[in-house]
């Protein structure tokens, strides 16, 4: 699954198209529990830059890390 997002990233910043939207919203409670779990994101380039502007994202920072 990752690879197939990995590469549907790669020409998009985000999982529908240029727009953050619900699909990338639902992924949140994913990234934060593999996350925790030390999965492998890096292996997956375009994923983990996806991966980590969500977690720069001030709702992230005011919902998950405070």
């Amino acid at each position: 699954m990752f690879a197939k997002m990995d590469a549907r990233l790669k020409d998009h910043d985000w999982l529908v198209g240029d727009a953050f939207s619900l699909a990338d919203i639902a992924w949140i409670p994913q990234l934060v529990v593999l996350g925790r779990a030390g999965y492998p994101f890096a292996q997956y380039a375009h994923f983990e830059r996806w991966k980590n502007t969500i977690m720069a994202r001030p709702s992230f920072k005011q919902a998950i890390t405070d």
